[in-house]
């Protein structure tokens, strides 16, 4: 690659372009349903979750706007395995 400036010229530069993660996709989310007064885990599978911890987070939010952050067990790229709190019963999204 060669980059100029309009007097000077540089030759021999490396580029290298890092093409983004694909889109993530969740196939499935396992188990649908579950008893709040115990913990438990709850499986994720999918494409393209990526594998820094850093940058993956999973919820569970009630109705009323409530949000309890889960604890990742396990991360691949196509799969997330995340502790469940227990707490009140109720319909929650992931």
């Amino acid at each position: 690659m060669t980059i100029s400036d309009g007097t000077r010229v540089s030759n021999g530069l490396t580029f290298t372009y890092n093409s983004p993660n694909p889109t993530s996709f969740i196939y499935s989310v396992v188990p649908q349903t579950y008893n709040p007064t115990l913990k438990g885990t709850l499986e994720i599978t999918g494409l393209g979750f990526g594998t820094d911890l850093s940058k993956i987070r999973v919820d569970l939010a009630n109705s009323s706007g409530k949000v309890y952050q889960m604890r990742i067990l396990k991360l691949n790229d196509t799969y997330i395995k995340a502790g469940i709190p227990g707490g009140l019963a109720g319909k929650y999204k992931v």
